[in-house]
């Protein structure tokens, strides 16, 4: 898969993660990963941007002073961030996915992570700077 084939690819499976009425407080913006497809598409928007990233304890390298840098090209976590159980938000207890249309994202995401061998390697902020 190119860049554009993982673009287009990643966009799918981000239109069947529904909205969310973020509050911007940045408690969830802590250490995050992600993987190898996303990270081509976050290093071509830094590099489009030209976004300097800063190392900060214990929160993400992207999170700058008016919010998230990379907003539109945010990992999958970031996505799902205070729609499951797993991945809650303070200020929302509601859980906004069902199981099954979690699983389906989980699968689709999957097969991206499986035609770029991108189970193979994945990021952390907490090392991303180093």
């Amino acid at each position: 898969m190119n860049l554009v084939q993982i673009k287009i690819s990643l966009n799918q499976i981000y239109s069947m993660i529904p909205d969310f009425k973020c509050k911007h407080c940045h408690s969830c913006c802590g250490p995050i990963i992600w993987f190898e497809p996303e990270n081509y598409l976050i290093k071509d928007y830094i590099k489009k941007h030209k976004i300097s990233l800063k190392k900060i304890e214990d929160k993400c390298p992207f999170l700058g002073h008016t919010g998230c840098t990379i907003y539109t090209v945010r990992p999958i976590v970031c996505r799902l961030q205070g729609l499951t159980k797993e991945l809650p938000c303070k200020h929302n207890k509601k859980i906004h996915l069902k199981n099954r249309d979690l699983n389906k994202i989980k699968n689709e995401f999957n097969k991206i992570l499986a035609l770029t061998n991108g189970y193979k390697y994945f990021y952390s902020s907490r090392n991303f700077l180093q």
